[in-house]
């Protein structure tokens, strides 16, 4: 792999972990497209943790909080919901990693089929149409509304159906304001990033001896647009307008489909 396709591979990953249209379908699109049909998983989980270092640098004052309300010598209301969310991102995490160990084989094989891409990118788009009907109000965070966002999560570990997409339509389904929608979306997103990591961490060793430019090109650019990228949903979600981005997911799903009929 060369570092312009790194690079334009790491723009893809930045840009699609957080926007709600598919990553993981992108980077197989991408892949495709560019000769990397081959590109083995491992690069794409590097990939991956580099937008995990975008959305812990833009959420470190969630994440602090966090952190502090693990001493339990610290009282408060910011404390109080610091543990609470740490309760709800570890049952939330649940789910995603139950599919992640036991079908990590069907998973990778589901890689592979750019058909099915492009059926999963029509399902995100519905998903995100639907949106529109839930405004957001402003439940908390309870370990049931957890559970099911993280049940929603872990549909999308199919490539074409988008994990921000999925998790940020759950949150305003079940009355969570747009920020915390967002937030809780974005936080759960940290412990996939680092189950993913941990599973390839052999591959990931053998590959960074293997292509160090590459992989140091895909890094930075994944992180720097990923960190845009969340910032920049947090704004949509916010104001209501997530169904923005159903009509891309729609038109690229169906060219997809088009396209695959070919191959």
């Amino acid at each position: 792999m060369d570092p312009l396709t790194a690079l334009i591979l790491g723009l893809v990953q930045g840009l699609t972990e957080f926007l709600p249209v598919s990553s993981s379908g992108h980077l197989v699109l991408a892949e495709l497209l560019f000769g990397e049909a081959d590109a083995p998983l491992a690069f794409e989980v590097w990939l991956h943790l580099a937008t995990l270092v975008a959305v812990v640098a833009a959420l470190r004052r969630e994440i602090l909080v966090m952190v502090r309300s693990l001493d339990f010598r610290v009282q408060g209301p910011e404390a109080k919901r610091g543990r609470t969310w740490i309760l709800a991102l570890a049952i939330g995490t649940v789910p995603a990693a139950l599919v992640g160990l036991t079908g990590a084989d069907a998973v990778e094989t589901a890689f592979s089929s750019v058909r099915l891409v492009g059926v999963d990118l029509l399902v995100t788009a519905a998903v995100l149409f639907a949106s529109r009907r839930f405004p957001g109000r402003s439940e908390p965070v309870t370990p049931i509304r957890a559970l099911l966002i993280g049940i929603a999560q872990a549909v999308a570990i199919l490539p074409g159906i988008s994990r921000s997409g999925m998790t940020l339509v759950a949150g305003l389904a079940l009355g969570l304001s747009g920020a915390d929608a967002a937030r809780f979306s974005f936080l759960l997103a940290v412990p996939a990033i680092l189950g993913a990591v941990v599973l390839q961490l052999p591959e990931l060793a053998s590959l960074g001896a293997a292509t160090p430019v590459p992989l140091l090109v895909g890094f930075l650019t994944a992180a720097l647009s990923g960190y845009g990228a969340v910032l920049l949903v947090w704004r949509v979600v916010e104001r209501g307008r997530l169904a923005l981005f159903a009509p891309y997911c729609l038109l690229v799903g169906v060219a997809v489909l088009l396209w695959g009929s070919r191959l």
